[in-house]
């Protein structure tokens, strides 16, 4: 029994084998990226925290456009341990926060905002009250 296939259906069939690697090479791309570059922050304290398993360290930074600005944003750095180098690798949390929520003060003369970070194991991490799954992040304006 000869089965026959027609140019119609050869051609159905490529353009359906080309859907499918189009949506495979566009799903391998990072899902969560966070561009923070269009926001004009140069106010910030930052503090850094390793894993417990010291393969990642998170550098959580809360920064602001002007000291006195109302509005605070926590940015969370993810990087990987890689010896004795942090290698950066992504942007993981972005929050956009009333800055009277913050934890801030005076040091001397220095002017400090902070908020509470902590791991709560190798993959998650406790930023300001939010767990964040470091493979997926968190950013406000989603």
């Amino acid at each position: 029994m000869k089965v026959k296939i027609s140019n119609k259906r050869i051609v159905i069939i490529l353009l359906i084998i080309l859907f499918v690697v189009g949506v495979k090479i566009y799903n391998y791309q990072p899902k969560f990226e966070i561009d923070y570059s269009k926001y004009l922050l140069s106010y910030g304290v930052a503090s850094t925290l390793f894993s417990p398993d010291n393969k990642h360290s998170i550098s959580v930074e809360v920064c602001k456009e002007d000291k006195n600005s109302d509005v605070s944003y926590i940015r969370g750095d993810l990087y990987v341990v890689k010896e004795d180098s942090l290698d950066f690798y992504k942007t993981i949390y972005l929050e956009k926060v009333p800055s009277d929520k913050l934890d801030n003060g005076l040091t001397g003369d220095s002017y400090y905002e902070k908020c509470d970070v902590e791991w709560i194991d190798n993959q998650h991490i406790q930023i300001n009250g939010r767990v964040v799954d470091i493979y997926e992040g968190y950013d406000y304006r989603k």
